[in-house]
């Protein structure tokens, strides 16, 4: 299975931020045309997410360098993996107390409960958490989050403006009924490439290779407006 990270950046810096601009829709004519019209909107979002993105890393944004920094959670390492492509790790010593939590989608998003998403998600959004809001989860937990947290930037070097989608997918996860093995679903970046997952799912649905997944169009038409995250940056 697939790794949950290439390459790490600041996570505090990815969420897709900016003004919103006319999202292009099809024509609708009866269902199918409908089922069209919503796959345009989020193909659009996709789309001013990953070129605002861009414009963000042609600005100076770099990947981090290896050495352990601080999330809001706890911290992580990022180390030199393969071809020097820097890797984010986590251990006990820097989480007294937890388990285990893997480096995988499939193994870390099921650590947490469905109330710790939003935790997340707005520490993804703005860089901070309450104490009452750490309180309410135990090691394992916080060293999960502190994963995601970071891990939005290494999805954000592989494709500029997949973090806006995980967070995205992590929403949806604050749903007690939506269960973490649909998360893959509802984020498809983070399957294997060989399962037709990877940065290739999202280069594919722009270029217009491939269609975008019910779970998918959903998880990006949830996706906040840029407008709405301006204070963020």
């Amino acid at each position: 299975m697939r790794t949950l990270q290439r390459t790490a950046g600041n996570a505090a810096a990815v969420a897709a931020l900016g003004r919103s601009v006319p999202v292009q829709r099809a024509p609708s004519e009866g269902s199918d045309g409908q089922r069209e019209e919503k796959a345009m909107d989020a193909k659009s979002r996709l789309l001013r997410a990953n070129r605002r993105a861009q414009a963000r890393a042609a600005a100076g944004q770099e990947p981090l360098a290896p050495g352990e920094y601080q999330t809001p959670f706890g911290p992580y390492t990022v180390a030199e993996g393969r071809g020097g492509v820097p890797w984010i790790r986590s251990n006990k010593q820097q989480h007294p107390g937890s388990e285990t939590v893997g480096e995988r989608y499939e193994q870390v998003v099921p650590q947490l409960d469905a109330e710790h998403f939003g935790i997340v998600t707005n520490a993804l959004r703005d860089g901070t958490v309450e104490d009452e809001a750490l309180k309410s989860m135990d090691a394992t937990q916080r060293r999960a989050a502190a994963m995601l947290y970071a891990i939005a930037a290494s999805e954000e070097n592989r494709f500029p403006g997949a973090a806006k989608a995980l967070r995205s997918a992590l929403d949806r996860q604050t749903d007690p009924y939506h269960e973490a093995p649909e998360f893959l679903k509802d984020f498809p970046m983070g399957m294997p490439s060989k399962a037709g997952g990877g940065a290739r799912y999202y280069e594919d649905v722009l270029s217009g290779k491939k269609e975008l997944t019910e779970e998918a169009r959903r998880t990006l038409e949830d996706m906040s407006s840029s407008s709405d995250e301006e204070t963020s940056a």
